[in-house]
């Protein structure tokens, strides 16, 4: 079956301009050209994007309802969605947008057999896609893919679905153009690491030992192979040991009690490494990791204890960039609360496709405040998470949290695409600047 939604400038208008809740105006901004429920009503996410309602009248491909769905605020932009062969075209004026897709698999037996394409201005974006397999074998789970970068020459977006077998499936999309100003920004701190060594007045490097968290193969260490400055880009390069124990080393370091902030922005350029079991991060965790917890304290456990201790994800965690090398060029932006968060299945996350992430620098950004909090790549939002109002279960997102840099390897994530690769070894996790941000107007 194929299904092709046209439309002129004229119809029923572009989504309306986005604005994140409480959050400078003049901050990072999108306009949202053009954004469609597909298979369902029209709708308007939590973060206030519009998106038009697609009644299933034209096309041949069908629409069809899922249950309801877990890792999203916005449900109901999941549960519709068409099956088959499906494009989409629409007039937009010339320029550089990024296009987020929204996917949500309803079938276990079709879904391990569902395998598309995805194509934007004629370019294959997503190859052999499996939203079951990359959803983790589960259903009615909220998926997401924004591919940035898209450059837009002829006047017209087109989005295409494609598959040998037609059963290709999507619940929506969202064309936007991003813009990034500073103008409202004043910077608190910063460090673009021109030193001879790194700032240990802020930075303080942990010295763990291999399974701390997450079941990680590493040791961490602060020895210059692992950890330095160099060129004026921080170094976090991890190594393959060979036969000794540990078999791998690397590096990880936190800004805690030094440079921390509740509110504002953080830009954390750097070039992430690729390869099968590494799995890099840069983070967020509470300066007081206790803030939340109902069954300890500092003075009797310790906080990754998630036997005795509930600190976290209580506290909560924002996951601003991570990469798992058996997902190439893929970014997750995550949250962690107590009522959202992995171990109950329903964590709360979005992603985006960088082609070249291994290769060149990306700016990774938060804009944090009150009511909302959202994630950039070189200022193409890929998440959004908003205050429900529900109490610290939901938002503990409103006091002091510090910046975590570190690139592990294996760990639970980090294996879950197979054994690490030693071969790919050394790896370097480089960051060339941190910088902290408030708003010059009030208001966060």
């Amino acid at each position: 079956m194929f299904l092709v939604i046209a439309a002129s400038a004229s119809a029923s208008g572009y989504a309306s301009k986005e604005q994140l809740p409480a959050l400078p105006e003049t901050g990072f901004s999108e306009q949202t050209v053009w954004a469609l429920n597909v298979g369902g009503a029209h709708f308007e996410s939590r973060a206030g994007e519009v998106f038009l309602a697609d009644d299933c009248s034209q096309g041949g491909a069908p629409c069809a309802q899922s249950n309801q769905i877990l890792r999203t605020q916005n449900p109901s932009l999941y549960q519709s969605f068409r099956e088959g062969h499906q494009r989409y075209s629409r007039p937009i004026p010339n320029g550089i947008y990024s296009v987020a897709l929204f996917f949500n698999e309803a079938s276990e037996e079709q879904g391990s057999d569902r395998i598309f394409d995805v194509l934007i201005e004629g370019a294959t974006v997503l190859k052999s896609f499996n939203v079951y397999q990359v959803a983790g074998s589960a259903t009615d789970v909220a998926v997401t893919r924004t591919i940035a970068d898209i450059e837009v020459t002829d006047g017209t977006i087109d989005i295409e679905l494609a598959s040998p077998s037609s059963n290709a499936v999507l619940s929506g999309f969202a064309v936007r153009a991003s813009s990034f100003a500073v103008g409202d920004w004043q910077i608190t701190w910063s460090d673009e690491f021109l030193g001879p060594k790194l700032d240990t007045e802020v930075w303080t490097p942990e010295l763990w030992d291999p399974a701390h968290v997450n079941n990680e193969d590493q040791t961490y260490t602060q020895e210059a192979k692992n950890l330095r400055l160099e060129n004026g880009v921080l170094v976090m390069e991890a190594h393959h040991e060979g036969d000794r124990t540990p078999k791998y080393s690397s590096a990880r370091i936190h800004s805690a009690a030094q440079q921390d902030l509740t509110y504002g922005r953080v830009d954390i350029r750097a070039r992430v490494p690729e390869g099968q079991g590494l799995w890099p991060a840069l983070w967020l965790f509470p300066t007081d990791p206790y803030r939340y917890a109902t069954k300890c304290s500092a003075q009797d456990a310790e906080v990754n204890d998630n036997a005795r201790c509930d600190a976290w994800p209580n506290s909560g965690e924002i996951d601003l960039m991570e990469h798992v090398g058996h997902e190439p060029g893929i970014v997750h932006g995550t949250v962690h609360t107590r009522d959202y968060y992995f171990k109950l299945g329903n964590q709360i996350g979005q992603s985006i496709l960088l082609p070249d992430l291994g290769e060149e620098f990306h700016t990774y950004s938060l804009v944090w405040g009150p009511s909302a909090l959202g994630m950039y790549v070189d200022s193409q939002r890929y998440f959004t998470y908003v205050n429900d109002g529900e109490g610290f279960g939901q938002w503990p997102f409103d006091h002091a949290f510090h910046v975590i840099l570190n690139l592990a390897v294996g760990g639970d994530w980090g294996r879950a695409g197979g054994p690490v690769d030693n071969s790919v070894f050394p790896q370097r996790l480089e960051v060339d600047f941190v910088r902290l941000y408030k708003p010059r107007t009030t208001g966060m």
